[in-house]
């Protein structure tokens, strides 16, 4: 549904920029890189101003991955929610989870 995904005016340009050989500029490698870089922001807003599923907090942060992000607070943020989330799931599966019967066996 979400995506680091740019407009198709912006990606036609970047097409562009490829067949004229500036693509790997350093400047214009920068700019794709900002581009991205709010693309992800602005997908991060959507995301997060609901209740996001564990899913996607993991989505996100895979976006992330070949981003060079200006500041890594939220991305570290986020990490730390889904470490917390994944805590708290394990242990209310252990406290929910049916206690065994001495001698009893696991049905197969």
């Amino acid at each position: 549904k979400f995506g680091v995904l740019l407009t198709p005016p912006i990606n036609a340009v970047l097409a562009d920029a490829r067949r004229s050989g500036i693509f790997d500029l350093p400047d214009v490698c920068n700019m794709i890189n900002n581009l991205k870089c709010m693309s992800w922001a602005l997908t991060s807003l959507a995301i997060l101003r609901r209740k996001p599923a564990v899913s996607e907090i993991q989505f996100l942060i895979s976006m992330s991955q070949g981003l060079n992000l200006p500041d890594e607070k939220a991305l570290k943020t986020m990490k730390f929610m889904l470490n917390r989330a994944k805590q708290l799931q394990s242990k209310i599966c252990r406290a929910v989870a049916p206690a065994k019967k001495a001698g009893e066996t696991k049905p197969s």
